[in-house]
């Protein structure tokens, strides 16, 4: 089969079983359950993920082969966006709370302006071990980093990349503090 028929058939699968595990139903205990291993099939991902309601994994850009990779015993919480239009790689142990957007890849606007049309740029982003996103936060494509044992808090635009076992808060996020190793 070929490479790009079978990636679209494998994003085609993503889409329908994300749409199934978003209905109220998988909300019941038994539900939870079966959502959690849905995601880990449908992204690869590993050993104990867990994934709130309307959390929606997707490419906006069907046309570019971004990719995703989820690590082990992963926590994220309901109504988050995790966009890989680009390349997104989230680490072990990582806990993105809700209301977060994740984006992955920007548009060049001065092109649009000049010529009327919109290219999209991928990005990378690494979420890396232990990292912890605080609710409603908003990850730009600007981003390429959040470090290793990261915290970054409620509220925060992240147009920089994070330093490992930084905190960092405000718009835009700016350090606060350095955390303690384990």
């Amino acid at each position: 089969m070929n490479a790009n028929l079978r990636y679209n058939l494998e994003q085609l699968h993503r889409m329908v079983g994300q749409r199934l595990v978003m209905s109220p139903w998988f909300d019941l205990p038994i539900g939870l359950q079966w959502r959690d291993s849905k995601y880990r099939r449908l992204f690869h991902a590993g050993e104990g993920l867990h994934v709130g309601h309307r959390v929606f994994i997707d490419r906006e850009h069907r046309q570019l082969t971004g990719s995703i990779s989820i690590g082990k015993n992963v926590f994220i919480s309901h109504d988050v966006l995790l966009d890989y239009t680009g390349h997104l790689t989230i680490g072990d142990e990582v806990w993105i709370l809700q209301g977060t957007h994740v984006i992955t890849h920007r548009h060049d606007i001065q092109e649009l302006r000049r010529t009327g049309v919109n290219p999209t740029e991928q990005t990378s982003l690494e979420i890396a071990d232990k990292a912890y996103i605080g609710s409603n936060v908003t990850i730009l494509p600007s981003c390429s980093r959040i470090g290793k044992g990261a915290v970054v808090a409620a509220g925060a635009i992240v147009t920089h990349d994070v330093d490992d076992y930084t905190l960092v808060a405000g718009n835009p996020a700016k350090p606060i503090k350095t955390m303690p190793n384990e």
